[in-house]
């Protein structure tokens, strides 16, 4: 009953700050947003709500009250703001990753420079990830750091295919003969992340 009542109040507040449309409301367009907006701003869009999605998702694992929550949501936004540059670096490596499979004129140290980048930043965001996970973890008991772990994983996992399966690649959904997302400038934000 607590976190039903904690999520009646929470979503209208983590609405209004992560600038999304109100619970329950279609996005326009579908799921990417209008579709004369560009990849990027469908992007953003997709990513508010995956942000509040995560933040609901969290505060009913845990059993977290309305203050609990909002901390919980200052805290992870700060991580996003880290996680953003590696993620859009990422994005450009896999790009010129995959014009370097494209092109017979690329050379192995090329390929090999780029391969370097992306695992270099796997890490970094991995390593990222251990640092939220710990600094969201530090006042919780055992049992709910066992349980943000678990709800982190599944989230991770759900929302990936998810994303995947809602998106219109014209190659059909993944998993049933599609190939996942097109080429150049398609990605989703971390693609090859994962």
């Amino acid at each position: 009953m607590r976190t039903a009542l904690t999520l009646l109040v929470a979503i209208p507040a983590l609405a209004l700050a992560q600038g999304g449309p109100p619970p329950g409301a279609p996005p326009p367009g579908g799921p990417g947003g209008p579709p004369d907006a560009s990849p990027e701003q469908r992007w953003e869009r997709m990513e508010k709500r995956l942000r509040l999605t995560r933040a609901l998702g969290l505060a009913e694992a845990l059993d977290l009250d309305q203050a609990q929550a909002t901390r919980m949501n200052d805290l992870m936004k700060g991580f996003d703001a880290r996680r953003k540059p590696m993620l859009e670096q990422l994005r450009k490596d896999m790009r010129a990753l995959r014009d370097a499979a494209r092109s017979s004129t690329t050379t192995a140290p090329e390929v090999d420079a780029v391969t370097g980048r992306i695992f270099g930043a796997r890490g970094q965001l991995l390593a990222l990830d251990q640092e939220m996970l710990a600094t969201l973890g530090k006042d919780l008991s055992p049992e709910k750091r066992a349980r943000m772990a678990l709800f982190f994983a599944r989230f991770r996992q759900r929302m990936g295919m998810e994303i995947l399966d809602r998106m219109d690649w014209g190659r059909g959904p993944r998993g049933r003969g599609g190939m996942g997302p097109p080429g150049p400038g398609g990605s989703p934000p971390g693609w090859g992340d994962e």
